[in-house]
């Protein structure tokens, strides 16, 4: 995506640490300049696609190789306080919230703290832009969520701007295709309650021991693999679908627009009501519609508190230049 902070950690770094990444070119996605002086140390099952790396470690079990050496770091360096809550959308700090609310910094004395900078990208209106739709929703996300980002200018915002904390994020930016983050996310978030059930999805919400699963996707995503939720009603799994909806491929419309200018496109749809048709298809499920970001983050507030599957639908502007380093 060409996030400039990642481009600086590894320009910085003494040492780059491949763990089941090939370091193919998508992977890698102008960071050779970067990479060059980096000693590279990569480990996994297939060898790395990227010619010099110093040292390769052959493994079956990749988990188990995981542990390993989460265990051997823990052995050799100061051991961080324990934390919970969001790690800053501006800052590499991170923050201990307490039991009352409060929130200290706690970043440790031998973690050098950077400012986080991002790619400019251009206003464009009207509905409020995915920077801000995702920096509101990451602003509520309960604690030990799980995120599944989509692809196109969805899954580009998300990489960039979402204020992310303990819970797992998930992008497939070499293999993931439009819609992918919706079966994947729906799956992830029934795997995770294995376990004794419970009598119906409400107490087991209550339960807390499940975290919530948020799926961030675009409407094109939605049109392909949209209708998956119906397997998440049916099972009432915990999790949030969050649709943002320009009517279009976003990122197609704009490749189109930079590369094919006055080119007839097949990437701008007539406008679809998302929000009222799932409302009207699935009756036990929340479904809520948001066009300004007060209304995005109150929304967004209230689904992630409540039990089983539901849905956030935001208008957002189809014009919108997202932040992708080959558009800039």
């Amino acid at each position: 995506m060409g996030h400039p902070s990642a481009h600086r950690a590894v320009e910085e770094a003494e040492v780059c640490l491949a763990i089941g990444c090939r370091l193919s070119a998508t992977d890698r996605a102008g960071l050779d300049a970067a990479l060059h002086d980096t000693v590279i140390t990569h480990v996994g099952r297939y060898a790395p696609r990227l010619p010099g790396v110093d040292r390769t470690i052959g493994v079956d079990d990749l988990r188990a190789a995981l542990d390993t050496l989460v265990r051997a770091v823990r052995e050799r360096i100061p051991s961080d306080p324990v934390r919970s809550g969001a790690i800053s959308s501006h800052t590499t700090t991170l923050h201990t919230t307490t039991s009352d609310g409060t929130s200290s910094d706690t970043t440790p004395s031998h973690v050098t703290r950077y400012p986080l900078e991002y790619l400019p990208t251009p206003a464009t209106g009207p509905g409020p832009s995915m920077r801000t739709v995702v920096e509101h929703i990451g602003a509520v996300l309960p604690s030990g969520t799980t995120v599944f980002a989509d692809a196109g200018n969805t899954g580009a915002s998300a990489v960039h701007h979402l204020p992310f904390g303990d819970g797992r994020f998930v992008v497939a930016l070499g293999m993931g295709g439009m819609g992918y983050a919706i079966a994947a996310g729906i799956g992830a978030a029934i795997g995770t309650d294995a376990r004794e059930p419970l009598p119906d999805p409400a107490a087991r919400e209550r339960d807390r021991r499940v975290p919530r699963t948020v799926i961030i996707a675009g409407d094109g995503a939605f049109l392909m693999h949209g209708f998956e939720i119906h397997t998440a009603v049916e099972y009432g799994a915990p999790v949030t679908l969050v649709v943002l909806n320009n009517n279009a491929h976003g990122m197609c419309l704009v490749r189109e627009n930079l590369y094919f200018p006055g080119t007839p496109t097949v990437n701008r749809f007539g406008e679809a009501d998302i929000a009222a048709g799932l409302d009207a298809m699935f009756a036990t499920m929340s479904v809520r519609r948001a066009g300004d970001a007060a209304a995005v983050r109150a929304a967004a507030a209230e689904l992630f508190a409540e039990p089983g599957p539901n849905c956030l639908v935001v208008d957002n502007p189809a014009h919108e230049i997202p932040p992708f380093a080959p558009f800039l």
